[in-house]
């Protein structure tokens, strides 16, 4: 006999927000455990997620918002989830907000992008104005996905938590959710931190917390390497126990909203959301881990008790009435700056200068349309000052102002959803293209491509300042003390034993790594030695890693990013195997020429026999 969890629609949700009895939807979360006699199926079998394994229980919950420090200190540097309940209440928003004629009297001229109500991420976002969508949503299927319109702002609360210190200087953006019913999310995690408030309507959430196993066991797909995002592509309305059976593994908390209340998700903190009835909501994304400490010197004593808005907070993008592009889900300019910052550390930089080329190959990390050679020239030559044979350097780049940075994140990344001509209204559903679009700009030939990263693992790795310039002699005395220094280690290993109990840190890495190098197809190379996991390569790069390293670097891999103590070794490695093939070589070549001086000797030896013989 087997458990399966039985998941019926019985209880009004009202009875759990009795202020709102216009709520009237019936839905049981998390899932009642019960039992079914006679069958052979998994727990869970074609059921929604969270019907193959009991909840740990619900998320922490407070009602009262935190100081900022608090915040800090117990949720967001340590990635843990929390519920503010009733939180913004007292909105003007959760009470005027529940009519659509009020919201197409006042509001009904901003436009906003709309989804399909079950998140599918392979379909681009429509976008129309707002009273369009409010004529169509209740039939149509339709999910208003959007920047929450700066026009908006001043009718919902702020999350008085985050309104000083750190968390406002690095706010990110908003966005608005409305919906008719019916809606979920797919199993996902995001960049930023983020606080997820209901204004209408009800929202359950399961939450698992991000890492290796949970990923591993959830089947995730990543994003380009350095989006800082991540999606399953598991059906969360039916899990196939038969394919996917490690989801019974998966750990989750739950949490259920009504109107007023927040809930915090931390960056990379991995959910699955589903909406019941009419929803409507406002999210607030930040960043703060950028940041080694909590910086709450201009947060007054009473900041938890002060009136605020959202209007009040300074997004760094936003969206108004008339822009030709809705910028939302475009990185974080500060974090950008960053990773600018960290590539001028790389080895291949010389004294912390860029050159124009190197900056290009730099955008192309992002997404392919950092691999436009005209844009991103443009974005140097035009955008950061900078002169075709100039450089980019750390004092330029701390220098450049919100302006230069958003234009910098447009041109490496694609809109998230139609632009238009900023005056005309539109009207395009989701999936579909409009007038103003044009097709892709950025493909590029793929064989150049190749070649430059070709170029660019030969500089990483020194092959020609190593070995090409060398004597035969110098290689030779290169490579003999190659090897001697490997014997010195003195390291033995036996399949997956190593005993490496007696080497640095960095040498036990390149032990552990060197020997696997060649087993890395060639076309995964320039994404690794430039320390990003390649999408299609995760699940084999990181089961060859011995759980030592997986357990050390776990943040890193989290992120699909490669520490630079790894990525110099895997270079090393590199280097140890070019040498080896060198080596090898150059012993063939020994062997033929001494097979050649051999025969010479023997053709001489015969040539002497002769002439003897002639003279006889």
């Amino acid at each position: 006999m087997k458990v399966i969890f039985l998941c019926l629609f019985l209880i009004d949700i009202s009875l759990g927000n009795n202020n709102y009895p216009h709520l009237v939807e019936k839905a049981v979360f998390p899932p009642v455990l019960s039992k079914a006699e006679n069958s052979d199926e998994a727990v869970g079998h074609k059921k929604p997620l969270g019907s193959q394994n009991a909840p740990q229980g619900p998320i922490i919950e407070y009602d009262k918002f935190l100081e900022p420090k608090t915040l800090w200190e117990k949720h967001v540097d340590p990635h843990i989830p929390l519920v503010y309940r009733g939180a913004i209440k007292d909105s003007p928003a959760v009470k005027e907000w529940v009519k659509d004629e009020y919201l197409t009297e006042k509001y009904g001229d901003l436009d906003v992008l709309v989804e399909h109500k079950k998140e599918d991420r392979s379909s681009t976002s429509g976008r129309m104005i707002l009273k369009d969508f409010l004529k169509h949503y209740k039939t149509d299927d339709l999910y208003v996905v959007s920047m929450f319109p700066s026009e908006m702002m001043g009718e919902v609360k702020a999350i008085n938590s985050i309104m000083c210190g750190t968390f406002r200087n690095f706010t990110h953006e908003s966005n608005l959710w409305i919906s008719a019913g019916g809606t979920r999310s797919v199993v996902h995690y995001d960049a930023d931190h983020n606080f997820h408030c209901v204004i209408d309507g009800r929202k359950d959430f399961i939450m698992i917390p991000n890492n290796l196993a949970t990923k591993t066991n959830l089947y995730f797909k990543q994003k380009d390497p350095g989006v800082g995002s991540g999606f399953s592509f598991l059906d969360p309305d039916s899990i196939d126990m038969k394919k996917f059976p490690k989801i019974a593994k998966v750990p989750w908390t739950w949490a259920t909203l009504y109107p007023g209340d927040c809930i915090f998700i931390p960056s990379i903190y991995i959910h699955q959301v589903r909406g019941y009835g009419r929803t409507l909501a406002v999210t607030t994304l930040f960043t703060a881990d950028i940041q080694d400490n909590f910086n709450a010197d201009d947060c007054p004593s009473d900041i938890t008790q002060k009136d605020y808005t959202m209007a009040d907070i300074n997004f760094l993008w936003t969206y108004k009435k008339g822009d030709p592009t809705i910028d939302m889900g475009y990185m974080n300019t500060e974090l950008v700056k960053n990773q600018l910052l960290d590539a001028l550390d790389d080895d291949v930089i010389k004294d912390g200068k860029m050159t124009m080329k190197q900056f290009i190959l730099f955008t192309g990390t992002f997404s392919p349309y950092g691999r436009n050679r005209t844009k991103m020239a443009a974005v140097w030559k035009d955008i950061f000052k900078i002169e075709e044979n100039g450089y980019l350097d750390a004092k330029k780049v701390k220098s450049l102002d919100l302006h230069q940075m958003k234009i910098f994140c447009r041109a490496v990344e694609s809109p998230h959803g139609v632009v238009t001509n900023g005056s005309e209204p539109v009207f395009v559903r989701p999936g579909e293209r409009h007038k103003w679009e044009k097709a892709t700009d950025y493909e590029e030939d793929a064989s150049d491509r190749y070649e430059e990263d070709e170029d660019e693992i030969r500089r990483l790795t020194h092959y020609d300042n190593m070995l090409q310039h060398l004597s035969d002699e110098e290689r030779q005395a290169y490579i003999e003390k190659r090897r001697e220094e490997k014997q010195k280690f003195g390291v033995q290993y036996d399949g997956d034993h190593m005993d490496l109990s007696q080497l640095s840190e960095p040498a036990r890495i390149l032990m552990q790594l060197s020997w696997r190098i060649d087993d890395i197809p060639e076309e995964h190379h320039p994404h690794i030695l430039r320390g990003r996991i390649p999408e299609d390569f995760r699940d084999e790069f990181l089961s060859a890693l011995p759980e030592s390293l997986l357990e050390k670097y776990e943040k890193y891999f989290e992120r699909d990013r490669i520490p630079k103590v790894m990525v110099k070794a895997l270079i090393a490695a590199k280097r140890d195997n070019y040498t080896k093939r060198m080596r090898e070589e150059l012993e063939s070549e020994e062997g033929e020429s001494e097979e050649g001086e051999s025969e010479e000797l023997e053709s001489e030896e015969e040539r002497n026999e002769e002439s003897k013989k002639d003279e006889l």
